[in-house]
């Protein structure tokens, strides 16, 4: 069993792909969730991803200049990874 939870944090909008054995379980963007046009907060899509799994092995950030703050909002909505890539 793998799990992936993809996340690009862009200037005009952030968006997240959570992946389980090869399937992609949900794909969403901040804006969706927020319902704020060009969100570009990563934090909706972290708890949106917390509804799903507490654990993932490995994610990957795209366009985000410190990934250790990721890794903060990710244990604020109680959710753990093995691994960060950049």
């Amino acid at each position: 069993m793998t799990s992936l939870f993809a996340l690009h944090c862009g200037h005009h909008n952030s968006n997240g792909t959570y992946i389980k054995d090869g399937q992609i379980v949900f794909y969403t963007e901040s804006e969706r969730i927020s319902k704020q046009k060009y969100d570009c907060d990563p934090r909706p899509i972290i708890s949106h991803l917390a509804n799903y799994t507490q654990h993932v092995e490995e994610v990957l950030v795209t366009h985000c200049k410190d990934e250790n703050i990721i890794l903060q909002y990710m244990a604020q909505a109680g959710v753990t990874c093995d691994r960060i890539a950049k």
